[in-house]
């Protein structure tokens, strides 16, 4: 016999051990003794009944009786030498059947064939059949389980052994996994994060890491090395490149995401940051500045200083252009803040609906070619902001919706409540935003395929979000392309 056969044989044993456990059970009084058929056509029984004995291995053909039920299928009763065998004086031998383990018998000793209906006879075969595969099944189980446990001991051993920080979500971003190198990297512990929903990053930033897990999952690609800014327990940031693992249940279903998170190294960070902020100096600086200083030259030249006309015209220009200068260095020292974690807020109650109103006017007075449309509820109540900063946050959704609006097209602009919340739109007709893009149109330095051309630093909407989150707020757009754009920021109305 091949060791396979001798642990094949031993699997059989026990489970029909087992068997002839639950049958004496079932049975009570009724000793029970289970045999099975090994290759040579030698019977082998298992059980203890509490009456009678257990045969030795023998040849079927010393038991006529078992090998007639294992023949035809049928019950059958021992004749009085075979019932003396198992120390009785009848029996019946009832066989049965499992796919994964062939035919078989149970011998029940004391009753006769004619004690019970042949229908229970049947029954009782097949109920053992049954039980028998259910106790194939459920040690499977057992064992498939044991296999997954290795698993998932092997797989947790090398996130702690990876000094990356390895974090696994499902779909609506509850944390489930956890290693050190998080704990590490962001300063929170398994404990605080374990359960819930992406703990680490702010509502708005939550709300989009979570739709794009669920696309990760859903189209089953794996996405590397995305370069993000990492917030850490602290507050402080640090610069992260993210490799996100779609993860599928037993049917193959999206279950979730697996994130594998490092450090970008600082040297080669710093020097991309204040490469990044050169190119921000020369190309947003450069043009408006040149245009200040022909408006200025002009300005020196008789026959525009003598014509009070073509004075003004040129002062109008010469504002336009300083105050796209202004927006532009506001925009590079509130990054600057934010980058070194400095950003403070100047909170005073504030009229919103004037804020807004005098926001528009003062920006509509050097963008001539598009009308601004304003919808205002004069009833909103005082709100606690950075007014300085929400102006910041509007003009730059104007300046985005007037530089993607090349035409004439209206601009409208709403300030509404809603609830507990004052929410601020800016509707555009202009080029609208590709699907792609819609997910980081507010992420640092991004610019879309659509606007990779146009002038612009990819600050505006960064700081948009950034200033919206840090009044307890948010911000969401809506867009199809060739259809315009509405960008909203939402802030509650009390602290």
């Amino acid at each position: 016999m091949s060791r396979q056969d001798s642990t094949n044989a031993a699997d059989t044993a026990v489970l029909l051990d087992e068997l002839t456990t639950r049958m004496q059970e079932a049975l009570g009084e009724v000793p029970v003794l289970c045999a099975f058929l090994e290759s040579g056509e030698r019977l082998r029984f298992r059980g203890s009944p509490p009456t009678g004995k257990r045969p030795p291995s023998s040849p079927l053909s010393e038991f006529p009786a078992i090998a007639e039920a294992l023949r035809t299928g049928f019950p059958s009763e021992l004749s009085p030498e075979e019932a003396a065998r198992f120390g009785a004086d009848r029996g019946v031998a009832v066989s049965f059947f499992a796919a994964a383990d062939g035919p078989g018998a149970c011998v029940l000793l004391g009753p006769g064939q004619d004690d019970r209906p042949p229908e229970a006879m049947l029954g009782l075969s097949k109920a053992i059949g049954s039980t028998l595969g259910l106790i194939r099944e459920r040690d499977g189980l057992r064992r498939r389980l044991g296999e997954l446990e290795q698993t998932v001991s092997g797989f947790r051993a090398l996130m702690e052994a990876t000094s990356d920080a390895v974090k696994i979500m499902d779909l609506d971003g509850r944390i489930r996994a956890w290693n050190a190198g998080c704990e590490t990297l962001y300063g929170y512990s398994a404990r605080e994060v374990i359960g819930h929903v992406l703990p680490h990053m702010s509502p708005a930033d939550r709300s989009r890491a979570v739709a794009d897990f669920r696309r990760i999952a859903s189209m089953g690609i794996v996405e590397e090395d995305r370069e993000m800014v990492a917030i850490r327990k602290d507050g402080s940031r640090v610069a992260v490149a993210v490799t996100a693992v779609p993860l599928q249940d037993a049917d193959t279903l999206p279950a979730g995401v697996l994130t594998i998170v490092r450090r970008v190294d600082a040297d080669s960070r710093l020097d991309q940051i204040q490469g990044d902020f050169l190119s921000l100096v020369s190309q947003e600086l450069r043009n408006p500045l040149t245009a200040v200083l022909g408006f200025a030259q002009l300005l020196a030249r008789p026959e525009i200083a003598d014509d009070p006309t073509r004075r003004a015209r040129t002062v109008r220009a010469l504002e336009s252009r300083t105050q796209e200068m202004a927006a532009v260095v506001d925009d590079l020292l509130l990054a600057s803040r934010i980058e070194r974690g400095d950003l403070r807020l100047r909170r005073q109650p504030s009229d919103l609906a004037t804020l807004v109103t005098e926001t528009v006017t003062r920006f509509e007075q050097f963008q001539p070619r598009h009308r601004f449309l304003i919808d205002v509820d004069t009833r909103i109540p005082q709100i606690d902001v950075d007014a300085r900063r929400i102006e910041q946050a509007l003009t730059n959704l104007l300046s985005n919706s007037v530089k993607y609006s090349p035409g004439s097209e209206d601009v409208r602009i709403s300030a509404l409540t809603d609830g507990d919340q004052v929410v601020l739109s800016v509707t555009d007709q202009g080029e609208g935003i590709p699907a792609a893009d819609l997910d980081r149109v507010f992420d640092r330095f991004y610019k879309s395929g659509a606007s990779k051309d146009e002038p612009g630093a990819g600050l505006g909407l960064y700081l948009v979000r950034v200033i919206a989150e840090a009044h307890g707020g948010s911000v969401s757009v809506a867009s199809k392309p060739k259809k315009g754009s509405t960008f909203t920021i939402r802030l509650p109305l009390a602290r």
